[in-house]
């Protein structure tokens, strides 16, 4: 019976690491249309032309609100106007008002929170908003918050169909 032949021994992992960074190349870079550019890494870093948003908006289906009306008020304020996304406000609220707002819409001058919907209770025009919570850290989003006119994607990120 014959022997098999003699192998070396099978690499680490950490060695096979080591022995393609010795021997691999990065590509030059290139230009590619954003659909091309699926799969490959930045080569240089990439930046925004504008702010988005480009206006405080709501991130939540609500009551666009100043905190200090809230603090002042009788636990009631009245609705002024409705905002819904895709239009802008047509005014500034106005002391212990409150506008309701869908999410995504700009939110009115002076208004710098957004009372939940599914936590606060609209009783009609007369009575106006009985509110109960203040969501105010997590239910509107500042000019240039998401995206300021700086750096969007820096060299090396990787683009991914979830990643955009």
């Amino acid at each position: 019976m014959s022997q098999p032949p003699l192998r070396e021994p099978m690499l680490t992992i950490e060695e096979a690491i080591v022995l393609v960074r010795e021997h691999a190349k990065p590509l030059a870079p290139c230009r590619r249309s954003l659909l091309a550019s699926l799969g490959c890494v930045l080569a240089e870093d990439v930046t925004a032309d504008g702010d988005e948003p480009p206006f405080d908006k709501a991130l939540v289906d609500g009551y666009a609100v100043r905190a200090a009306d809230l603090a002042a008020a009788d636990g009631r304020l009245r609705v002024g106007e409705t905002i819904l996304a895709g239009q802008t406000p047509t005014r500034p609220l106005g002391p212990s008002e409150a506008a309701a707002i869908m999410t995504g819409a700009p939110l009115p001058a002076g208004a710098d929170a957004v009372l939940m919907h599914e936590r606060n209770r609209f009783l009609d025009r007369q009575h106006g908003l009985a509110w109960r919570r203040l969501a105010h850290d997590c239910s509107r989003k500042f000019l240039r918050s998401l995206i300021p006119s700086s750096v969007r994607k820096l060299s090396g990120w990787n683009w991914t169909p979830s990643s955009g």
